[in-house]
């Protein structure tokens, strides 16, 4: 694997009590994903997830508020012949009505189920939706 061609961002598996994840679309993009986007040079992956939710979503969180699950290899969603390094959070939030902010186009909240409906980005549809029904609220 060309290590070039490999972008590196920390990304967050956002639930609410009942079980349903937020997902949001870039514009020019066809595929829902995780809210978080690229690590910045000086930055530690959860740093610049709290960067990118509070850009994306004006989520304000905290580092105790984040629990990191792992990090995975998977082909990139937008960018062709690459993949990323997502470095995996999650967090628990009320179901709170986002606006779409900087590059998003998209954002909601969605049953797994309703995701069987939507393009899922390669990270969402084999990594983090398991994740969730594996997690599930009982």
């Amino acid at each position: 694997m060309d290590l070039s061609k490999i972008i590196d961002i920390a990304a967050a598996i956002i639930t609410d009590q009942d079980g349903q994840v937020l997902l949001v679309r870039k514009q020019n993009s066809i595929y829902f994903m995780q809210a978080g986007g690229k690590i910045e040079r000086e930055e530690k992956p959860i740093q610049a997830l709290i960067r990118k939710l509070h850009e994306e979503l004006g989520l304000v969180t905290k580092p105790n508020e984040l629990t990191y699950i792992s990090e995975y290899l998977m082909p990139a969603a937008n960018e062709a012949n690459y993949h990323i390094r997502a470095h995996l959070f999650s967090i628990v939030i009320k179901n709170t009505i986002f606006t779409a902010q900087a590059e998003l186009a998209e954002v909601g909240w969605y049953s797994v189920e309703q995701t069987r409906a939507l393009i899922l980005a390669p990270l969402t549809k084999e990594v983090i939706l398991p994740f969730i029904e594996k997690n599930k609220p009982a």
